[in-house]
């Protein structure tokens, strides 16, 4: 019984540092959490306000603007965020599902190693693939870097448009798969404001109008980038709980069974001592 209970020992050890090692995880995904919603604000505000330049820049050219025309899915190029770690649930599934539908499309773009590493056993071979940002403060530049390669995408193949898929989050540390229309830009949805005094600017209209689209554009995927970055250590964060939850009740289980083999043990040596007083006893 002395090494029954010296095994259980040793699987309550070895939970107990499951355990720590499961909540540093999880304070480090909550971190990661609540520094991107806080950022997530703030890129949400630039971008609105590109998006109001640029209904300004429009109301100082003579052409309106032009919604673009439709394009089937398979005429477009998509952009992927997909997970970089594990402990991310059933993230990446639904994402997949709908990159499917782009099938014989531009080549693919993955952001994410393992989305990547799963795009390759699901034959939807990536055409670029980079990781995300690892920090809030990272994520400025990794969307310079992913409007980089998706003009050179452009240049190359000139897709009818560019689509990102991406887990928007949540509450609860939950994330849908969200669609949304990247490239080309609807003008039409920036309706031209009429100022009573126009801006001053050192740039003709039409070129203003088309720096604003290519600022906006990184605007746009840095948001992007950032509500990636919120849904996968969110769903993480949620993993990570219920993983913490599992080990508590298997400690408590270890613990229980612990107590009461140490208890059988008491028990049988008190009955040795009793039966061996026993036979000592004279008649």
């Amino acid at each position: 019984m002395i090494g029954q209970i010296t095994e259980v020992e040793a699987r309550i050890s070895s939970a107990g540092d499951l355990r720590e090692m499961v909540t540093a995880m999880r304070g480090v995904a909550a971190a990661r959490v609540a520094q991107g919603e806080a950022a997530l604000g703030a890129i949400s505000t630039y971008t609105d306000g590109v998006g109001a330049a640029l209904s300004d820049a429009l109301a100082m050219t003579s052409a309106a603007p032009r919604s673009p025309p439709p394009a089937t899915a398979r005429r477009r190029g998509l952009v992927l965020f997909a997970s970089e770690h594990g402990f991310v649930g059933a993230l990446d599934e639904p994402l997949f599902a709908l990159a499917r539908q782009y099938a014989g499309a531009t080549p693919l773009l993955v952001i994410g190693r393992r989305g990547a590493q799963t795009a390759q056993d699901s034959r939807l071979a990536p055409y670029w693939s980079a990781p995300p940002p690892s920090r809030v403060r990272a994520v400025p530049g990794a969307a310079a870097r992913i409007a980089t390669a998706l003009y050179r995408l452009i240049a190359r193949h000139k897709p009818q448009g560019l689509d990102v898929i991406y887990p928007r989050p949540l509450a609860g540390g939950r994330a849908e798969a969200a669609v949304v229309s990247l490239l080309p830009i609807d003008l039409g949805s920036f309706p031209p404001r009429h100022a009573a005094v126009p801006p001053l600017t050192t740039l003709a209209p039409a070129r203003l109008v088309k720096r604003l689209v290519q600022e906006y554009v990184v605007a746009e995927l840095s948001r992007i980038v950032m509500a990636s970055f919120i849904g996968e250590n969110g769903a993480r964060l949620a993993t990570l709980r219920a993983g913490r939850r599992n080990i508590d009740d298997r400690l408590e289980t270890l613990t229980d069974e612990a107590h009461r083999r140490r208890q059988d043990d008491i028990t049988i040596e008190l009955l040795d001592i009793m039966a061996g007083g026993a036979a000592l006893t004279p008649p």
